[in-house]
């Protein structure tokens, strides 16, 4: 998360903190909505995580991956638009569990209402189910190829370091992919 600076040359600068490591060992399933919103509950032993993320999918593949190479099983996944997660009990506020209701609404911005234990998030349909990954440049419309594609690709990441701090880890076969989606994507926040 973020917080606030409060001493020091860096106060009242904004900086990214680490509130909570999970071990990817004490995962125990990932929920999510059927539809285009970027929230999902990360399962673990004593209580659960619900996390908004715009990166979701990316995320989860990932996630999901790493589990794989940690477990050798798969990482259950659950797809419903009705969740279910527990809080953990602190001092004199409750445990227990809230529950978040996903329904159809307009556009690919989630619109939250909170009342009691449910939270519910409005948000329009998204992909369809049946949606399938295409190579970036090439062109999904029924007139001619006007423009030949280009015939070099582009640079791949550098080598070494990984982005967000995950260890480097082999590619398959070593060629660089970049998938995108054949709907318009949702604009960033």
């Amino acid at each position: 998360g973020r917080e606030k600076v409060k001493k020091g040359p860096e106060k009242g600068q904004i900086k990214e903190v680490l509130k909570k490591k999970v071990e990817l060992q004490a995962v125990s399933g990932v929920s999510l909505s059927t539809r285009q919103d970027d929230f999902f509950i990360l399962h673990e032993n004593d209580a659960d995580n619900f996390f908004e993320s715009i990166f979701k999918t990316e995320l989860l593949s990932l996630l999901c991956k790493r589990y794989e190479e940690l477990t050798r099983t798969k990482l259950p996944l659950s797809f419903k638009d009705t969740l279910q997660f527990r809080v953990k009990k602190e001092g004199w506020g409750g445990g227990g569990t809230r529950n978040v209701t996903f329904v159809r609404g307009q556009g690919d911005v989630a619109t939250l209402k909170a009342g009691g234990k449910t939270l519910t998030v409005s948000i329009g349909d998204g992909l369809p189910r049946n949606a399938k990954p295409t190579r970036k440049g090439v062109t999904q419309s029924r007139g001619g190829n006007r423009c030949p594609a280009p015939s070099s690709r582009a640079p791949s990441a550098p080598r070494g370091g990984c982005r967000n701090g995950a260890p480097p880890f082999p590619h398959g076969d070593g060629r660089a992919r970049q998938d995108t989606y054949t709907a318009p994507q949702k604009q960033t926040r």
